[in-house]
Formats: C-alpha cells, sequence, structure tokens
C-alpha cells in the first residue's frame, strides 16, 4: 500500500511539474505574444499617423511652392530696359578707358582717356531679369524644403 501512496504521490508530483512548467509557460508566452501584437499594433497606428501628418506636410509645402511659382509667373510685369553703362554727360560721347599707369600696370579711368560711343553696349537688363527670376523660384523652393521640415 505504501508503495501505491508513493506512485500517486510521484504521480501527482509529475501532473503539479507539467501544469506549473509546460502549460504555465505556454500560457506566459501567449501573454507576451498577445501583448507584443498589441504593442506592434499601436506602433503601426502610431506610424500611420506620422505617415499621414508628413504627407499632408509634404502636399501642402509642394502646394505652396507650385502657387508661390505661378503667383510669380502671373506677376511677372513686361520689364523697363535697364541700361548699366553710363554715357558721358559732357557731350563729347565718350566712356572713359583705362589707361597705364605711370608704373606700367593698368590703372584706373583716367580723365584723358575716353571710349567712342559708336559702338553700342549690350543690355544685359534682359540677363539680370532672368537671373532675378531664377532667384525668385530657388527662394521659393527653399521655403517649401524649409516647410517640409517643421
Amino acid at each position: 500500500m505504501r508503495m501505491y501512496l508513493e506512485l500517486a504521490a510521484v504521480l501527482i508530483l509529475s501532473v503539479a511539474l507539467w501544469y506549473f512548467g509546460f502549460h504555465e509557460r505556454q500560457v506566459g508566452e501567449a501573454k507576451i505574444r498577445a501583448e507584443d501584437s498589441a504593442v506592434l499594433n499601436k506602433q503601426l497606428i502610431a506610424n500611420a499617423a506620422l505617415e499621414a501628418q508628413w504627407q499632408a506636410k509634404s502636399k501642402e509645402a509642394s502646394d505652396g511652392y507650385e502657387k508661390e511659382l505661378s503667383d510669380l509667373k502671373l506677376g511677372a510685369a513686361p520689364a523697363p530696359i535697364v541700361r548699366l553703362c553710363v554715357y558721358s554727360t559732357s557731350g563729347s560721347g565718350a566712356l572713359p578707358t583705362k589707361t597705364p599707369s605711370p608704373t606700367g600696370t593698368s590703372g584706373s579711368p583716367t580723365v584723358g582717356g575716353v571710349l567712342p560711343t559708336n559702338a553700342q553696349p549690350a543690355d544685359i537688363g534682359g540677363q539680370l531679369f532672368a537671373l532675378a527670376d531664377r532667384a525668385d523660384q530657388l527662394s521659393a523652393q527653399v521655403r517649401a524644403l524649409q516647410e517640409i521640415c517643421r
């Protein structure tokens, strides 16, 4: 009879060890998986919200950039002609030139040296306005990029 009691005690101990060892371990792993899944879902939702926010910011900045470019194109009035050469007002029709200095090197314009004005200097006003338009476009692009980064 004692042997049956010992056998029953060993059997009960084995079942208890299985229950607390194997079964509880599986239950714990299932809980961890469920918690991990919940954390992952929360993170995916947060990432989706951030992605949507980023997309909205990018679209807003891009739309602002496109609007500013179209405003620049629509607001571009015909530019007046700009001459960057100053003609002599003395009536001689000549411009000062560089003459060799007394030391033999090229110096600054002197009173005595003049250029004839029969050859008209090139008007670079159009090029300046084109450069100004490009500068406006680049500044609009920079503002758009700054809006994205905010």
